[in-house]
């Protein structure tokens, strides 16, 4: 809501093109992959370029900017699923766990519902994001 209007109205679909400006210590990430990532006109900062999501809801979008580690799985050298972590956590085993079970909870519901989640559109990949305190 801080990046833009979320409406719960389902005429109100677009698709976005988003831009994230991170500090160069930190990822960022969000509902597609990254299309490439340039140098900021800010200094110590770079622009990452996300490619087209589909039509979707604005309160779909997801934007975050951290100092995250991630556990990624990719398919023909494309990010597909991920889980993304504080420094640490991850290499402490602590989301092979949700990685694992996520990965399989992502492939049941995709056979529940008869829809493939990454046949939906090919831009999307799915990120779970450990918060504390969250």
């Amino acid at each position: 809501r801080y990046a833009f209007p979320c409406y719960d109205e389902p005429s109100f679909k677009a698709t976005f093109d988003i831009t994230i400006r991170r500090p160069t210590t930190h990822r960022s990430w969000s509902c597609t992959n990254i299309k490439e990532t340039r140098v900021s006109t800010v200094t110590g900062y770079q622009d990452d370029i996300y490619n087209r999501t589909p039509l979707m809801s604005t309160y779909l979008i997801a934007l975050i900017v951290a100092e995250y580690e991630s556990l990624e799985q990719r398919q023909n050298g494309v990010l597909r699923y991920e889980v993304i972590a504080r420094p640490g956590a991850l290499s402490a085993g602590q989301g092979q766990y949700a990685f694992d079970v996520g990965m399989e909870l992502l492939a049941t519901m995709s056979r529940h519902t008869a829809m493939d989640f990454y046949s939906i559109h090919p831009n999307l990949k799915m990120t779970q994001a450990s918060i504390p305190d969250f």
